[in-house]
């Protein structure tokens, strides 16, 4: 277990004085610094999710007492699956996705700047939530890294399929692209994406 044991897997600003941090193999940590600068870190998943393996956290911009916590590292570790608490990770709801079926490992999860609307993407395909991540729809299948949200158009996004390229839908997933236009075509794994939030229309892509 050690040499996951160092690894950050997603960190979340909420502000400058408060952090959420999902470690590779210690589970979801909250960090906060008070009005003396004294910082105080917490354990938020260490009670009652069954697994301290760590894919991604958001929590919702409309309530940041709302978190949800995808566990489990593609290629490394599977998870338990999707976890939502609605008290500041006092307690925890195990969210099933697929049928019943969660993910086995997280990638990338991200809110858009429509209330309740949030994506998520990991080993086992792409999800969509309307109601801040208590039921989900499979929008995409495959195994997907890298992920790309633009906060205003919540029915648009990027994903990276692992070994296959970039897609992208205007249309909440109905249907998708596969870029191409200067993008590799062979001989890559591990897609990872990300933009600017003041600036979301540019995109770096790490292959």
């Amino acid at each position: 277990n050690f040499i996951c044991s160092g690894r950050i897997r997603d960190v979340e600003i909420l502000d400058d004085n408060h952090l959420r941090v999902a470690t590779a193999s210690g589970g979801l940590w909250e960090m906060r610094k008070d009005e003396s600068g004294k910082v105080s870190y917490k354990n938020l998943s260490d009670d009652e999710v069954t697994s301290s393996w760590s894919g991604t956290v958001a929590s919702d911009p409309f309530d940041t007492d709302i978190i949800l916590y995808g566990t489990g590292e593609p290629a490394l570790r599977v998870g338990a699956g999707l976890w939502r608490s609605k008290d500041c990770g006092e307690s925890w709801n195990h969210i099933p996705l697929d049928g019943g079926i969660g993910l086995s490992a997280f990638d990338e999860m991200e809110f858009t700047a429509i209330q309740g609307k949030v994506w998520t993407s990991g080993s086992d395909g792409v999800f969509f939530s309307e109601d801040s991540g208590l039921t989900w729809d499979k929008k995409k299948s495959g195994n997907h890294p890298g992920m790309v949200v633009f906060p205003n158009q919540p029915d648009t996004i990027l994903v990276a399929e692992y070994d296959r390229g970039i897609y992208r839908t205007y249309n909440g997933g109905l249907s998708w692209q596969l870029l191409s236009n200067g993008l590799p075509t062979e001989n890559f794994n591990r897609i990872e994406l990300a933009n600017c939030k003041s600036q979301p229309n540019i995109i770096y892509a790490l292959y």
